[in-house]
């Protein structure tokens, strides 16, 4: 396999969740915490952060998986921790301003941080057997871009009835395909929507797709502040 950002042999693989994250969350040992792994409805448990369950197949070069992206990891790792750090603020102001984020730096923090995300689809099309369109490793080398993915983020609401929101998991969601008929229904999509989480805050992804729901506003790296959608999974019965 190619790393679908250069063009050299794959041999570096990303985790679907970062391992930074799930080591400030879970710490190194898996075998004494409240850590499970669930897909498809099934429960199991992990060794620990670089458990093969939690890794993508080698669609990445190692240059590329390392120092070529590197700055996008560590705009995640300062975002992680302030969404971390800051669930009841960040739900009731349905807001975050990047400079509380990355200070007078936000413009290059909030451009990498969408690089990250680029960086996290690509390797999960890949594994599902789609191509990464052009647009989006095109933009992996510019400062200003077009593309066509949109990103929004979303507040689950019952996952704040939680003493501690950050109790609530994370993880990755589907990559839905969309093709413009059933005649069409193979080969390449012509769009995708995808979603990933940590507790309260879901982040979707839309590839050629308007946002059909209110899951947030539009964001491409280009505002300094993103306005945060809401959900809710249960009844008003269940809720209370």
């Amino acid at each position: 396999m190619e790393c679908w950002i250069c063009g050299k042999t794959a041999d570096s693989s990303e985790h679907k969740i970062k391992k930074a994250t799930l080591l400030k969350v879970y710490g190194n040992d898996f075998k004494h915490s409240k850590m499970a792994h669930i897909k498809n409805g099934k429960l199991s448990h992990l060794q620990g952060p670089n458990s093969k369950k939690i890794k993508y197949e080698n669609t990445l070069c190692k240059i590329c998986n390392g120092h070529g992206t590197q700055k996008y990891d560590r705009s995640y790792d300062t975002f992680f921790d302030f969404v971390q750090k800051e669930p009841f603020k960040i739900a009731e102001r349905r807001m975050v301003d990047f400079y509380d984020v990355y200070g007078s730096d936000f413009i290059s923090g909030q451009l990498n941080l969408f690089k990250y995300f680029v960086k996290l689809l690509g390797c999960d099309l890949v594994t599902t057997g789609f191509e990464v369109p052009p647009d989006l490793i095109d933009l992996l080398g510019k400062r200003q871009f077009r593309t066509k993915l949109i990103v929004t983020f979303a507040i689950n609401i019952d996952k704040l009835l939680l003493k501690n929101p950050n109790d609530a998991g994370m993880g990755i969601g589907p990559l839905i395909g969309w093709y413009p008929d059933k005649e069409h229904a193979h080969g390449t999509p012509e769009g995708y929507i995808w979603d990933i989480f940590f507790s309260f805050l879901h982040i979707y992804y839309w590839y050629n797709r308007p946002v059909d729901r209110p899951l947030g506003a539009p964001w491409i790296a280009n505002n300094r502040y993103i306005y945060l959608g809401s959900f809710s999974s249960l009844s008003p019965e269940q809720r209370e």
